[in-house]
C-alpha cells in the first residue's frame, strides 16, 4: 500500500496552480489579482520547460486515508462507538427519530449527518439527482522530482510528491463523457492512461519510464460543481456534508466549522448560501 509510511500531511504550503499554455496563463493571472486583492498570497512562477507559466498559492496534500485513521482515533478516545461496513440502505421516519437501515439491523439517530458519496442517494432520493459518481485515474512512479504538489488544466491534471516518487493523474477529458456516471473503481482506461503519461512525462524531472501501479478512484461530484452543506430541505435532523466533487479537503475547515456551529448553536454563520443544500428548492 502507498499509504503506510505516508504522513497526514504530505507537503508543506505551496501549491502550484500550472499553465500549460498562454491562454491558461491569463486565466491563472486574473486568479492571481483577485487573490491579492482579497489578501491572499499568489506568488507568480515563470515559464520553464513543458510549462507556460502558473501561480503558487497557499495549499499542500493531506493523505486522506491517514487523517481518516487519525479521526477515527480521536473520536474513540472522546468517547464515541464506531461500526464500520455498515451502509445505510433506507431511511425511515419515526416518533423516535431517524431509522436507518443497515446490514446488521435498524439504527435510531436523534440526527444524522451524511459524510458519504452518491450511494446516499438510495436512502435519500432527494440527492439522486445532485450528486453524481465520477471515476479518476491515477498512476504512481518509483522516481521522479516535483517541488510541490502541482495542478493544471484548471484541475484536470494533477501531480503529488508521494515519499520516493511521484503519483500522477487527471485527463477525464480523454473520454467522451470525462468518467462522469461511471462508479467502477476497478477499471483502468488506456486511453487516460496514455494521456497522463503524454503530459506529465515533460514536465516531471527524472521520471521513471514505467510506472509501479495504475489505479481509478470514484469521488462524488455535485451536479453544479459546489458541495451540499447543511440540512437537507424539511429535514433538520438530517444535515449533508458532501459532494465536494473529488476534493473535499478544499473546503474541509469551513465545511466542518459551518457543520458544527449549527448543531451545537443552531446557528451555522459561516455556511455561504450558496453550499446549502436548500440552494435546489424555489
Amino acid at each position: 500500500s502507498l499509504h503506510d509510511a505516508r504522513p497526514i500531511c504530505m507537503a508543506a504550503d505551496g501549491l502550484v496552480l500550472g499553465a500549460l499554455v498562454d491562454a491558461e496563463q491569463d486565466e491563472l493571472d486574473q486568479s492571481a489579482a483577485l487573490r491579492r486583492d482579497w489578501g491572499l498570497p499568489a506568488e507568480a512562477v515563470g515559464p520553464s520547460p513543458g510549462w507556460a507559466g502558473g501561480i503558487r498559492v497557499r495549499g499542500g496534500a493531506l493523505d486522506p486515508w491517514a487523517l481518516a485513521v487519525s479521526a477515527a482515533q480521536d473520536a474513540r478516545a472522546a468517547g464515541a462507538q464506531l461500526f464500520g461496513q455498515a451502509p445505510v440502505r433506507a431511511h425511515e421516519d419515526s416518533d423516535r427519530g431517524n431509522v436507518l437501515v443497515v446490514p446488521q439491523g435498524r439504527v435510531v439517530a436523534d440526527l444524522v449527518l451524511l459524510c458519504g458519496d452518491h450511494q446516499l442517494a438510495g436512502a435519500w432520493p432527494w440527492l439522486g439527482d445532485k450528486l453524481v459518481p465520477v471515476r479518476h485515474q491515477h498512476r504512481h512512479h518509483a522516481a521522479g522530482a516535483l517541488d510541490g504538489p502541482r495542478s493544471a488544466q484548471f484541475g484536470y491534471l494533477s501531480a503529488t510528491p508521494a515519499g520516493a516518487g511521484v503519483i500522477l493523474g487527471g485527463c477525464r477529458w480523454a473520454t467522451p463523457h470525462l468518467e462522469t456516471g461511471e462508479d467502477a473503481a476497478e477499471r483502468v482506461r488506456l486511453v487516460v492512461d496514455e494521456k497522463i503519461a503524454a503530459l506529465w512525462g515533460p514536465r516531471v524531472a527524472g521520471l521513471s519510464p514505467e510506472p509501479t501501479a495504475r489505479w481509478s478512484r470514484v469521488a462524488t461530484h455535485s451536479c453544479d460543481g459546489l458541495p451540499l452543506v447543511g440540512p437537507l430541505p424539511g429535514r433538520p435532523t438530517v444535515v449533508a456534508c458532501l459532494g465536494f466533487n473529488g476534493r473535499p479537503h478544499t473546503h474541509l475547515g469551513p465545511a466542518v466549522d459551518a457543520v458544527v456551529e449549527g448543531i451545537l448553536d443552531g446557528r451555522p454563520s459561516a455556511l455561504p448560501r450558496l453550499m446549502r443544500p436548500d440552494r435546489f428548492v424555489g
